[in-house]
């Protein structure tokens, strides 16, 4: 059986000769070689399985450097996402919602006293505790505390999701990024045209993969004309970073090395090749022009002043009408440092500033 999720190509093979089994091995073309083991989950995607020195059931997996979320699949779920899961499933526990539920399978056993809650529905915070779902979980203990996050599996069994860590992205209150600056990204620009390096790494992965197997693939190609003049090898690329398999090549090139290392990516301008150029994109605030981000004469916050605030909406972004009474709190580096709403009843402490933390 063949297993393909971009940007690698593996082969996977089946570990057990029961034909109903969820598990696969994970292994490059060209060595024979285990590389990953591989298992199905109720999604109709795959989770990678922790490894572990031993058979015990408590993860002796080491946890990732900086991690700050849990990968289920392909599904990243960030350490925020998860306390706020948490937060409504311990506030939701009534005799007519079936979450959070008795756990079962071989993880958490059913008289292990462990519950079951949702993460998400589609893509929104599981919020009602009725319905089924067959989405990532976190387990809690008798006191409703966490435990850990895990992604259904088949036979009634579950599967650890993995610590990860993923570059953080502008929140969904803030998609122009107004108050979040993304990360830079380097890459080739080609025009107005950009390929990711990240992309490209991947990208050489691949082509590395399908080497062993270059006598029914026309590509790569030895290269060692302008404008490098160095033995290289030269693959077709995609507008979107894929490299080209079939149908019209268009007019990009991606160039490796012999070892197969991201050279760098060209344009054919005629019969002639020219370099792309090596860039870093750094991203812009977009400041708003409105009232906001205003001024904010307050302390408590685990970073130095001055502090401002902008609103901050629960469904929707703020759009210079109505504010709401709820505000996000950022530094002078436009870094979220905590938010503030309106108090209801008016404390004497707080009239100057009419806002709670």
């Amino acid at each position: 059986m063949c297993f393909s999720y971009e940007p690698f190509v593996f082969l996977a093979l089946t570990i057990s000769i029961d034909p109903l089994t969820t598990f696969r091995v994970v292994f490059t073309r060209n060595s024979g070689e285990a590389v990953d083991v591989i298992a199905k989950i109720t999604t109709d995607d795959y989770t990678r399985c922790i490894r572990r020195i031993s058979s015990q059931i408590v993860p002796t997996y080491s946890e990732p450097e900086n991690s700050n979320g849990y990968l289920c699949g392909h599904e990243f779920f960030t350490d925020e996402i998860i306390h706020q899961s948490i937060a409504l499933a311990q506030v939701k526990y009534t005799s007519k919602t079936k979450y959070p539920s008795p756990s079962f399978g071989l993880l958490f056993p059913t008289d292990s006293g462990y519950l079951i809650w949702p993460i998400t529905r589609g893509k929104k915070l599981y919020r009602s505790g009725t319905g089924n779902c067959l989405c990532s979980s976190s387990i809690q203990d008798k006191e409703r505390q966490f435990v850990d996050v895990v992604v259904r599996g088949f036979n009634h069994n579950f599967l650890r999701c993995i610590r990860s860590r993923q570059p953080p992205k502008a929140p969904a209150s803030d998609p122009y990024s107004k108050l979040f600056v993304p990360p830079p990204k380097s890459g080739y620009l080609c025009g107005k045209t950009f390929f990711d390096e990240k992309v490209l790494e991947g990208d050489a992965k691949i082509a590395e993969s399908q080497a062993s197997n270059r006598f029914n693939s026309q590509f790569p190609k030895d290269y060692s004309g302008p404008p490098y003049y160095q033995k290289c090898l030269i693959w077709p690329i995609a507008i979107d970073g894929k490299l080209y398999q079939r149908g019209a090549k268009g007019p990009y090139r991606f160039i490796l090395s012999l070892d197969y290392k991201v050279m760098g990516v060209a344009i054919l301008v005629g019969v002639n090749l020219k370099a792309c150029d090596k860039i870093t994109i750094m991203a812009k605030k977009n400041h708003d022009t409105s009232d906001y981000n205003s001024k904010y004469e307050g302390s408590g916050f685990n970073s130095d002043g001055p502090f401002f605030t902008y609103p901050v909406l629960r469904y929707g972004v703020y759009t210079q009408r109505s504010a709401g009474p709820n505000r996000v709190v950022i530094n002078t580096n436009c870094e979220v440092v905590g938010a503030l709403t309106e108090l209801n009843a008016i404390n004497i402490d707080d009239i100057k500033n009419g806002l709670l933390k």
